[in-house]
């Protein structure tokens, strides 16, 4: 127990959360919390300067922490739990459920992609073959799912799985020698990843339920232009270029001329 003749006691940090507890507890009637634990580091009789330089360092040096892992225990609970379903449709979060399931459900049953997609409970060791993280398939689905089209089909995840899977099964017979050698290509990367989804909705103005062959032809025109080369990590002024988030829009529309 902390002495009186050492109060107060100043919070330097994590307002947010205590006054969220503390919100919960007093407005929200949340008498659980009362007694919930919170994680603390009481540093004692320390300077002004000394708290600056932690301040920086801590903001400074800090890892982002993967948010793979919250949204797969999401994922679960959206099945489970309808208290939950409405909770994560009213918030925002279905493109990110939907996305986390259909990144699990790509990697174990989808031959273009199977085990090519890092799971959240996986270490690089655990998948050796792996070319993308279940984090960065999800990043990329995210405005996607959000279309009108895509967003019907999405309302039954068969259909969604379906629909990706012809898709990458259709990139996989176009382009076959970037799914045989995914270490050398960036097809199987962020960069063709983020592309690639950010057209299909594109793609499927096409085509109402397109079949894997319907894919084919339509992106033909596409890899007639960026092909093989293109897409070979050797190459600097091809797809490599494109590897940031906002690089991967601007491929995307680059594609898109070609559906046009």
């Amino acid at each position: 127990k902390i002495p009186a003749s050492r109060l107060p006691l100043w919070l330097i940090d994590s307002q947010h959360r205590t006054s969220g507890i503390k919100h919960a507890i007093e407005e929200l009637d949340c008498e659980h919390l009362i007694n919930y634990p919170l994680i603390l580091t009481i540093v004692e009789n320390k300077e002004l300067e000394w708290e600056a330089e932690q301040f920086e360092l801590i903001n400074t040096t800090q890892k982002k922490v993967s948010v793979d892992l919250a949204r797969q225990t999401l994922a679960a609970m959206f099945d489970s739990n309808p208290a939950m379903r409405l909770k994560v449709k009213n918030s925002g979060l279905l493109p990110e459920v939907q996305g986390q399931k259909l990144a699990k459900k790509m990697n174990d049953e989808c031959p273009a992609l199977k085990g090519l997609i890092r799971q959240p409970n996986q270490t690089a060791k655990d998948a050796p073959n792996a070319r993308l993280t279940s984090s960065t398939f999800v990043t990329t689905l995210k405005k996607t799912l959000r279309l009108p089209g895509i967003g019907r089909i999405a309302r039954e995840e068969d259909n969604l799985f379906d629909l990706f899977s012809n898709y990458w099964m259709a990139l996989k017979e176009i382009l076959p020698e970037a799914f045989a050698d995914t270490k050398s290509y960036q097809l199987v990367r962020s960069v063709g990843c983020g592309s690639m989804h950010h057209i299909i909705g594109d793609v499927i103005d096409y085509a109402a339920k397109p079949t894997k062959n319907d894919f084919k032809k339509i992106l033909a025109p596409i890899f007639e232009q960026y092909g093989e080369d293109f897409w070979h990590s050797s190459n600097k002024g091809g797809a490599s270029m494109f590897t940031s988030g906002g690089n991967q829009l601007k491929l995307a529309d680059i594609f898109r001329e070609e559906l046009y």
